[in-house]
């Protein structure tokens, strides 16, 4: 373990190094960030935890989150598909939303296709509830799609 091979080998790349330290020192210049971002976390979780015809899945901390149908008798196509109709509606309001993506052929255990949410200290409280607003609105128009 203390070659200089095994060193030189087993280091992040430099870029990644080098965002690494950089994230760090914007956290000590600014611990505010931190409890920040929990309460974005916390928001979003409670204003994306009861859209129809979807299940959030995600820590109530974690920034990272995931919508998943209801519906577990659609296959993996047609879940699919519903997603990326509710992405596309929501585009159209101005919202932008992702399918998430997986290596389905190479995957041990591939997840449930879901739409990935990231939450964010740049997105401030009334937009995380005007958007889970619209996302509540688009399901109910998409419901007819066997989001039930």
């Amino acid at each position: 373990l203390a070659g200089l091979g095994y060193c030189f080998s087993a280091s992040l790349p430099p870029m990644l190094a080098a965002g690494a330290l950089k994230s760090i020192e914007i956290l000590e210049n600014n611990p505010n960030l931190v409890l920040e971002l929990s309460s974005k976390c916390e928001l979003m979780h409670d204003n994306f935890d009861q859209l129809p015809g979807l299940e959030l899945h995600g820590d109530r901390l974690s920034p990272v989150k995931h919508l998943r149908l209801n519906n577990k008798d659609l296959n993996r196509s047609m879940q699919t598909e519903v997603l990326k109709a509710i992405v596309k509606k929501a585009r159209e309001e101005k919202i932008a939303l992702t399918v998430a993506v997986y290596l389905e052929d190479m995957e041990v255990a591939c997840p449930l296709p879901s739409i990935r949410l990231t939450a964010s200290v740049l997105i401030s409280d009334e937009e995380i509830k005007e958007i889970g607003g619209k996302l509540k609105q688009i399901c109910h128009e998409l419901s007819d799609i066997s989001m039930q």
